[in-house]
């Protein structure tokens, strides 16, 4: 368990690899600033496995988690690069590799790496390099919500405006031609 930390994101091209059975499988994650990495396994259904958890710059070894270490994972460093060696590649390794940062009570997560013994290596999407802090999520509920309120609102008042002003048949009228928001609104807005 990681504790309470607040997630980020980290969005990055998610690859897919076809990997044969006995093969050496190597990925890398080059999560810049980051003083720990922790890969996770996810198999499609599950919930993420931790794999191992390694302290960038340490001279810890490398903590492993439910048994991976004994199944032929090794994790090591190159530069500022993270490497997770799958030593035999089998069919119960096929899942989606991630790498996680944890720094200064922030975790990033990358998109991953999906490792298959089916078909061809490919790329299955991309996205823009971003970071997302949990907490702008509910800015943007919050922003989602006010904009809605003051739309209704404003409606609100068209709809009093247009009523006191000609009464609800002409209200009405005007509304299905489209007489009483030009008079209210400027013509650049419709």
């Amino acid at each position: 368990m990681l504790g309470n930390f607040e997630v980020l994101f980290f969005f990055q091209g998610t690859f897919a690899r076809h990997v044969s059975p006995g093969e050496k499988a190597v990925l890398e994650c080059d999560l810049q600033g980051a003083s720990e990495i922790i890969w996770y396994q996810h198999r499609a259904g599950q919930s993420p496995v931790a794999i191992v958890l390694f302290a960038k710059g340490s001279s810890l070894l490398p903590t492993y988690y439910n048994d991976f270490h004994s199944r032929g994972f090794s994790t090591s460093s190159k530069g500022g690069t993270i490497i997770l060696t799958i030593e035999h590649f089998t069919e119960a390794d096929s899942a989606t590799y991630y790498c996680a940062s944890k720094e200064k009570g922030e975790v990033m997560f990358g998109n991953g790496t999906q490792l298959t013994n089916e078909g061809d290596w490919k790329f299955v999407s991309t996205s823009f390099f971003n970071k997302i802090k949990s907490k702008n999520c509910d800015v943007f509920f919050i922003l989602t919500v006010s904009f809605s309120v003051i739309l209704f609102l404003t409606f609100g008042g068209i709809l009093l405006y247009c009523i006191k002003r000609k009464g609800m048949y002409t209200f009405t009228k005007r509304l299905h031609y489209g007489q009483c928001q030009r008079a209210i609104f400027p013509t650049a807005l419709f």
